[in-house]
């Protein structure tokens, strides 16, 4: 089933992804080949609460962030655990069924209205294949999220007023744009919790 309008990407949003790879990856493709890369994906437009991809299904396309912000979460133990937001410029994928054919063990949902670019994995595998710098690319893109992963590790610790302080430092469009649950699931307390937490966090800025 997809998901929301279906379209090629427009001059805007290439322009706009172009910009904000620069920022996400060392490795600087150029745009022969990048034109390559976006003109094999659709534009996908997702409500906030819509699932972009579901744990159960296997889903091996590739997403790319245009606009909004999408949470990656499971259960455990009846428990909804957030680990991750993909936003504007960042890549993703289900990697359990992107490698491994499997279904998905997550679920990619909006936090807010987002557009996405959507690649199927075999376009994406046959242009590794074809172009050295698409693969170089696409590598750097994958440390660029390894990367992001040690920082969190190193810096989102301590207690959770910390950690709410870090989230506002780092990630204030996290707070303003994703619901307080799906923040409260992020960082492990409940909806309650986190609305107190914010009140004392204003308050000391008074």
């Amino acid at each position: 089933m997809e998901k929301g309008e279906i379209r090629r990407i427009s001059e805007a949003d290439r322009i706009l992804l172009k910009r904000l790879f620069l920022d996400e990856c060392r490795f600087h493709l150029n745009d022969e080949v990048m034109d390559e890369f976006l003109d094999l994906g659709t534009v996908i437009e997702v409500n906030r609460g819509e699932m972009v991809c579901q744990a159960g299904l296997v889903d091996s396309n590739i997403y790319v962030m245009i606009k909004g912000i999408v949470s990656r979460w499971r259960w455990n133990h009846n428990k909804e655990i957030v680990d991750t937001f993909s936003t504007p410029g960042t890549m993703f994928m289900e990697y359990h069924s992107y490698y491994a054919s499997q279904d998905s063990h997550a679920f990619f949902e909006a936090c807010c209205p987002s557009r996405l670019l959507k690649v199927s994995a075999r376009d994406f595998d046959s242009l590794i294949e074809r172009s050295h710098s698409f693969a170089r690319w696409a590598l750097n893109m994958a440390y660029s999220q390894l990367y992001s992963y040690e920082i969190r590790e190193l810096n989102f610790n301590g207690d959770v007023y910390q950690r709410y302080e870090t989230l506002m430092r780092d990630r204030p469009e996290i707070i303003r744009e994703v619901p307080m649950k799906v923040v409260a699931a992020y960082l492990g307390v409940s909806p309650q919790y986190l609305s107190s937490l914010r009140k004392e966090w204003l308050g000391k800025r008074k």
